[in-house]
């Protein structure tokens, strides 16, 4: 996947913010489980007009590309946490 526009980012950014608290306090499975579910309804909208063989590897890119976002998202949501929790603690 390519490298996202600075206003999609900005726009990823508020709706992210709006649906944080949605999730908040409900747990790491119900929060696996809606997860989930969004990204294979994402997900299914990727198909192949081919095959279906050709609809699983593009999938299958796809999800490459989604799980490289998630990577290199990880550490910026760790130093957000760590700032929040270190908020709390002064």
């Amino acid at each position: 996947m390519s490298e996202p526009d600075p206003e999609m980012l900005k726009q990823a950014g508020a709706l992210v913010r709006r649906i944080r608290p949605l999730l908040a306090g409900l747990g790491p499975q119900v929060q696996s489980l809606i997860l989930a579910d969004l990204i294979a309804e994402w997900l299914a909208g990727h198909r192949s007009t081919m095959s279906a063989d050709d609809t699983a590897s593009y999938r299958a890119h796809v999800l490459n590309g989604f799980f490289e976002y998630v990577v290199n998202l990880v550490p910026i949501a760790e130093a957000a946490q760590d700032r929040s929790i270190s908020r709390r603690a002064h």
